[in-house]
Order: C-alpha cells, then structure tokens, then sequence
C-alpha cells in the first residue's frame, strides 16, 4: 500500500500490526523516520521492507545483494531498534501522543496534573537529535508528525524553548517548520510571547 509514496517521511506503525509484507516501503525515498512495534516478532517482517528508502537507510545499514537478502533480519533489527536510545522521539512520531503524555514522559510515567520543574537533564532531553537527520522531538511534531495538536507542541517546547532554533539536518528549525505549515499561527504568536518573558526575566 505504501510502495513509492515519495511524500511519506515518518511513519509510527501501531503495535495492533503483527505482520509486515514484502517490500512494503520500497522507494519511500523521502521516509526519514519508520518506528516498528516493539512487540513485532522479526520472522513476521516480510523481505526488504525498507529496499531503496534512500533516507532512512543508510552508508552502513543496507541490504546485502541476493534474494532474500543474507542479512534481511540484521536490517530490521536494526530497524526496529533504532530509536530505542531515544524514547522521546519515538512518544513523538505516535499518532496519538498528547500534552500530557510529554509531561508524564518528564516524570518517569506519573500522571501529573500541575506544571512541572524542568531539570537541567531533563530539558537535555528535547535537545537530543537522531544520529542521521538532525531531529529532536520538537522537529518531529513540528513536522513529520501531522496529527499533532497545537498543545502537544506547546509542550514540548515548553520543556526547553532553545530547541525551537535548531536546525536539522536538511536546515530547518522546528520554528521553521512552524512558519511553513502555515495552519499553526497561534502557536508560533505563543512561542514568542514565552520567549519574550523569559529574556526579560533573565
């Protein structure tokens, strides 16, 4: 279903999927963020799922010649565990991620009904960027994630506004991405407002 869809770049598979079919993505060529279920079984991968994803592979990760490919299931562990160092990014890419799902993730899984402390460490970790594009959590929802909310974003802006200016790796900053949407005026009216207080508090 997904063979040659140029315009895909991140794609959260839900952990309701049990089996993927050959070559399901095969010249996905924009495809920069694929999460596979963490309870998917690698067996069930079909053959070369990701062949010709020139943006989610990579110079190391690629598929070996012959068919099936030697090192198929080598491929999608990696795959599958890629982002496994970067839960943040992963919470992110979820269809389904919230505002308070992001303030929860800050503290270890309890619900939290007031405004948090943001620690040092912590705000690390929305500057955190994947090993090949540039991207932090903020580049993903303000981006390759498009059923964001506004208050999503907000939040995690929120947990370090300084990430609002990185740039990934193709150049842009979430601010950007922001600007380019175009349908998400009142949230950048917002930033800036937040941004404003704060260096005039400092």
């Amino acid at each position: 279903a997904f063979w040659g869809c140029y315009a895909i770049e991140c794609l959260c598979i839900p952990p309701t999927v049990e089996e993927i079919q050959y070559r399901s993505f095969m010249w996905c060529i924009g495809m920069k963020v694929l999460i596979l279920p963490s309870n998917i079984i690698l067996e069930r991968i079909g053959y070369q799922i990701i062949q010709n994803c020139r943006r989610l592979l990579n110079e190391v990760v690629q598929y070996e010649r012959g068919y099936p490919p030697p090192n198929n299931t080598q491929v999608h562990q990696w795959l599958k565990h890629k982002y496994d160092r970067l839960p943040l990014h992963k919470l992110c890419t979820d269809p389904n991620v919230t505002a308070q799902m992001i303030r929860e993730f800050m503290n270890d899984g309890e619900d939290i009904e007031t405004e948090i402390v943001v620690t040092t460490t912590a705000a690390a970790a929305f500057a955190d960027v994947d090993n090949d594009h540039g991207l932090t959590p903020l580049h993903i929802l303000t981006r390759y994630n498009v059923f964001t909310d506004d208050d999503t974003i907000i939040a995690c802006f929120s947990m370090n506004p300084s990430v609002l200016f990185l740039r990934d790796g193709d150049g842009f900053s979430p601010l950007e991405n922001l600007w380019e949407d175009g349908s998400r005026i009142g949230v950048i009216i917002h930033m800036m407002r937040v941004l404003c207080v704060h260096w005039d508090n400092n």
